[in-house]
């Protein structure tokens, strides 16, 4: 069991360092100019994670297949979604506050 948590340690912290450092500048230079700094931050991460965690639990759950989810791309499509969360919400915010 151990293995497994190590192996996922090992893999992850590089491919999500790697992540962070080539899409988090450019989503905030593209993205989230207008979005306050910790929601720039908080928001993207948490959908990082959380789409991370159902990647790999959907991997361990149903038989893992060459196109089937993994941790990688739940990450990844979870910052997605987090970018334009954090991008919506902002907007939100900046409507109601000029009315």
């Amino acid at each position: 069991m151990w293995q497994g948590v190590v192996l996922a340690i090992q893999v992850g912290v590089p491919v999500g360092a790697l992540f962070g450092a080539v899409l988090a500048p450019t989503a905030g230079l593209l993205l989230l100019r207008d979005v306050p700094l910790w929601q720039a931050v908080l928001i993207p991460a948490a959908g990082t994670v959380i789409g991370g965690s159902l990647g790999l639990v959907h991997s361990l759950w149903f038989a893992l297949d060459a196109m089937g989810p993994d941790p990688f791309r739940g990450a990844l499509g979870g910052f997605v979604i987090g970018v334009i969360g954090a991008r919506l919400v902002a907007r939100r915010v900046q409507r109601t506050v000029s009315e």
